[in-house]
């Protein structure tokens, strides 16, 4: 099929709605169709090196320095031409470029408000809408309290995806635990709990990407000599940065800030972060949180309560002293991303929806 993907990201970034639309546009590329991009324009350096992405689709970008330029990236898009299907995550262009295309869909990863709302309701009752995936069922309860459980019928839950980067390094069986946290510093992403269990566990050395030394020290004071911090990584590095640490941690708060540091996503995200470190095969500790147990569990995570500081220093030394439990975790999280979580399982399961 040929496929336009509308992106609202702006591409390269750091963003992780921009790292999602990379992977999409790459796997639905291997899946054999014919993918064109179209996003807004980021500076930087090559977009595919940038995400370790595969050059096997096509990727337009435009400058979109104002909300006029709307205009420029509908342009681009029209000159594409017809389209089998039209997807993304950019709902305006879907909702004004539909006619060109057989079928489409959009995704979501926020429940529905303001204009966006009226919008998703016209194109709910679109014929040609091949169906809405959202990325968590308390997503879905949301929509349903908006628009109704008959309106929504066309919608369904696909959650997020990582890259299979292959074999997988097993947790060390000795010598100092060694835990890594990958992400972002925003309000909500727990880099106090990660602090705390560093001065608790002085034993254990902790790893933190995407924060830099002097940003902590500023937030949060001295930092304890067995904590490290390697600052923001490209995203194509990411990996092989949990490859080489043997517990992952997801201490997500009862409210998560998004890019901007503003915002509230805890009820009903489903984090890039939870999928790639599910994908490196490593004993996991993550926040009990509602959103958060559609994926992770008891086989495949250690589920602390995300306020309990205690709780997570007593989950880091169980995992310290019994290796072979943290192998296991990390075993199970590989199993369930390899049968689940892969960016091709979840563009197939996309495309699956059009006729």
């Amino acid at each position: 099929m040929k496929l336009l993907y509308c992106a609202g990201s702006t591409i390269p970034s750091d963003s992780a709605n921009s790292i999602h639309v990379m992977r999409m546009g790459e796997a639905l590329s291997e899946l054999g169709h014919d993918v064109t991009v179209i996003a807004k324009e980021g500076a930087g350096t090559d977009p595919f090196r940038h995400y370790g992405v595969a050059a096997n689709f096509e990727l337009v970008t435009v400058p979109f320095t104002r909300r006029t330029h709307i205009t420029r990236y509908l342009a681009a898009a029209r000159a594409i031409g017809p389209v089998d299907a039209l997807i993304g995550r950019y709902i305006y262009p879907i909702w004004l470029l539909r006619s060109m295309a057989r079928q489409f869909t959009y995704e979501s990863h926020q429940p529905p408000s303001g204009l966006r709302s009226r919008i998703e309701a016209q194109l709910l009752r679109d014929p040609r809408c091949a169906g809405v995936p959202l990325i968590s069922n308390a997503l879905l309860e949301l929509y349903e309290k908006r628009f109704g459980a008959r309106a929504t019928n066309p919608c369904f839950v696909l959650p997020d995806a990582a890259v299979d980067s292959g074999a997988v390094t097993p947790p060390r069986s000795d010598g100092r635990l060694q835990v890594g946290y990958a992400g972002s510093d925003y309000a909500g992403r727990g880099l106090d709990v990660i602090l705390y269990c560093a001065r608790a566990l002085p034993q254990c050395d902790f790893i933190i990407a995407g924060a830099t030394q002097e940003s902590l020290a500023q937030q949060y004071g001295a930092l304890p000599d067995n904590l490290t911090c390697v600052g923001r990584l490209p995203h194509a590095a990411v990996a092989n940065f949990l490859r080489n640490c043997d517990v992952l941690l997801a201490p997500y708060q009862r409210s998560v800030a998004v890019s901007g540091n503003a915002g509230n996503t805890i009820d009903w995200c489903s984090p890039l972060k939870l999928f790639e470190y599910l994908a490196q095969g490593k004993a996991i500790v993550v926040s009990n949180l509602p959103a958060l147990r559609e994926i992770m569990n008891t086989g495949n995570a250690v589920l602390v309560d995300a306020e309990d500081l205690p709780g997570w220093v007593n989950a880091l030394t169980r995992l310290d002293a019994d290796r072979s439990a943290a192998m296991k975790l990390g075993a199970q999280a590989r199993a369930d991303f390899t049968s689940s979580y892969t960016w091709k399982i979840r563009a197939s399961k996309l495309v699956d929806r059009f006729a």
